[in-house]
């Protein structure tokens, strides 16, 4: 069963420090800009509405409207063997003041998972009880520039 075109569909980064300067520089050119770059730690709220956000290093920020784009690092979390700890991306903080501070909210919170699939030994698997599930009979190569595209596929298996 299909989950949807933005599941199935394949996506690269391709110059994110290139994108990233010239992003930057757009956005210090343009007038009544002010740019931080500080953590929120907490929501500001007056009557029931969002006014604004404080941060990591004790700034208050009023505003209209607050858009948050947490990503995975609200509440974030890594899984390395047994272990559980809090993180973003590699040398990246989580965001777990923000996620505490949601969570006393009514808002409804939710998790996806991202990442990497945990690694399994094969011989520990009871395959005849699972379902397989078989990768694309036309598979199409990522890049326009590759040629002779026939890879070896091996099939998926659903508990």
């Amino acid at each position: 069963e299909s989950k949807g075109v933005a599941v199935r569909g394949s996506r690269a980064q391709i110059d994110m420090d290139k994108y990233r300067i010239v992003a930057r520089n757009k956005l210090l050119k343009l007038k009544n800009l002010e740019i931080s770059q500080e953590q929120v730690c907490e929501l500001i709220y007056e009557n029931g509405s969002v006014v604004g956000v404080k941060t990591n290093l004790q700034n208050t920020y009023e505003a209209k409207k607050v858009i948050l784009t947490t990503g995975t690092f609200l509440n974030g979390l890594i899984h390395v063997g047994e272990n559980k700890l809090t993180a973003g991306r590699v040398g990246e903080l989580a965001s777990v003041n923000l996620g505490q501070n949601l969570l006393s909210t009514s808002l409804k919170m939710g998790r996806l998972k991202t990442g990497t699939c945990p690694r399994v030994d094969a011989k520990s698997i009871d395959f005849d009880v699972l379902e397989i599930q078989y990768g694309d009979q036309n598979p199409k190569a990522f890049s326009f520039r590759t040629k002779n595209f026939n890879p070896i596929q091996l099939p998926c298996y659903i508990a």
